[in-house]
């Protein structure tokens, strides 16, 4: 890392810092998904008693719904998908 020079010989706290830092810049959410879980995980029967309870009420804002889709493939019966989709 710059052969351990800035402005003058960097100690070993100083490279660390820096490599700590430099992580964080180009992964934020590794820290934040420590603190809140990026996505609630429910069931489909538990997502369509909600839509069916709430409606799309219960989406507005700046909420989306994820919904993950796995099974067999019609294409290719012997293969599974698994895809993501925003609702």
């Amino acid at each position: 890392m710059i052969q351990n020079y800035m402005f003058l010989r960097n100690r070993l706290w100083e490279t660390l810092c820096l490599l700590l830092i430099s992580f964080t810049l180009f992964r934020p959410d590794f820290w934040q998904d420590m603190v809140a879980p990026p996505f609630l995980e429910i069931s489909g029967t538990q997502m369509v008693e909600s839509l069916d309870r709430d409606g799309l009420n219960g989406l507005q804002g700046d909420r989306v719904l994820r919904v993950r889709f796995t099974g067999p493939d019609f294409d290719n019966a012997d293969q599974l998908i698994d895809r993501n989709s925003i609702l």
